[in-house]
């Protein structure tokens, strides 16, 4: 079975639509695909994809910030259906994602950027763009339009940026940049303990998305069972993880037992960057019956039980999994 479960529609950005992509899916042959938006659960999504036949679930893309380490990082989520507190606690992610844009905007008014709050909104929202989801990307592209501000980047730093060294070296809090540009207030970005809280209260699968570009290896070394006590229990494996990253995740998935998510993280650009990747891509160093396998633990925990072809060898391990969730549901 085909399967991408970290991909993004036009509610992440201006791209595709639900349509496109489940269109897009069939003539690629997918069997199970979740929408992971940023910050905002796409619960269409699911519904259109079922309706045309293929395996879905509710899921999300959730920042927040590793308050031990001090890190902003992301998480996949995926449930059957998410509370209306997961929604509630997203929307206040959202509302302050948007007035750090906001104080963002101002700062860079300030060094004779040639942006405005206003025209930034409305050159967005005539584009049918989710403006509640603004992120850094939104805000370099609008600035990169003008040649003004290109030149005034580079008048003020002597590099020559693209649009995505802008974001890294001057937005971000820890480049090189960061004691001019970047906007620091107030973090609203929920911990790792109310993710796993969510998680949970939510039967909900709460991976760890692309550490390949997020940590180290040795951070991933030094930190996983710290994320997995806190109550991440699976690990992404991206499309473009190398070997080594494939065989350190597989590693100390032998070790603690938890579960593997997949691949892309498609933003359906024109063009491929280096943390991005096709739809539906398969990563190279992992084998076929790992990733079934996979599949299979992927669809008992999100309950997907239809045509599922469960081995003889698993009908007990599933049998153990329901009387867990009766037990579970009864208290």
């Amino acid at each position: 079975m085909r399967i991408d479960m970290h991909f993004h529609s036009k509610l992440s950005d201006w791209r595709l639509t639900n349509g496109e992509i489940i269109a897009l899916a069939k003539q690629k042959g997918a069997g199970f695909i979740a929408c992971t938006e940023h910050d905002i659960i796409n619960t269409e999504f699911p519904k259109l994809a079922q309706e045309a036949g293929f395996k879905s679930v509710e899921a999300v893309e959730i920042s927040w910030i590793d308050l031990k380490y001090d890190k902003h990082l992301h998480l996949t989520c995926y449930a059957q259906k998410f509370s209306q507190e997961v929604h509630n606690i997203l929307d206040s992610s959202r509302a302050w994602r948007q007035d750090k844009m906001r104080a963002q905007i101002s700062l860079l008014q300030t060094h004779w950027f040639a942006i405005d709050w206003e025209n930034f909104l409305e050159f967005y929202k005539v584009r049918w763009v989710n403006v509640d989801n603004f992120n850094s990307s939104h805000l370099s592209s609008y600035i990169y339009m003008q040649n003004s501000n290109i030149s005034l980047i580079e008048k003020l730093t002597w590099e020559k940026l693209d649009r995505d060294s802008f974001i890294k070296k001057c937005l971000k809090d820890e480049w090189k940049y960061s004691w001019v540009w970047a906007v620091k207030i107030s973090e609203y970005e929920p911990s790792l303990e109310k993710c796993s809280k969510m998680a949970k209260d939510n039967n909900a699968i709460l991976s760890l998305a692309h550490p390949n570009f997020k940590l180290t290896q040795e951070e991933f070394r030094e930190r996983i069972a710290y994320f997995l006590d806190l109550g991440i229990n699976a690990v992404e494996i991206n499309a473009k993880a190398s070997k080594s990253w494939v065989d350190l995740i597989l590693e100390y998935r032998e070790k603690y037992g938890f579960i593997l998510t997949f691949w892309s993280d498609c933003h359906f650009n024109e063009n491929d960057d280096k943390e991005h990747w096709e739809f539906l891509t398969v990563n190279p160093y992992i084998s076929e019956l790992m990733i079934n396998l996979n599949i299979y633990y992927l669809q008992k925990k999100t309950w997907i039980f239809e045509n599922i072809n469960i081995p003889v060898e698993l009908w007990w391990d599933l049998w153990n999994d329901i009387i867990e969730y009766a037990r579970i549901n009864k208290k």
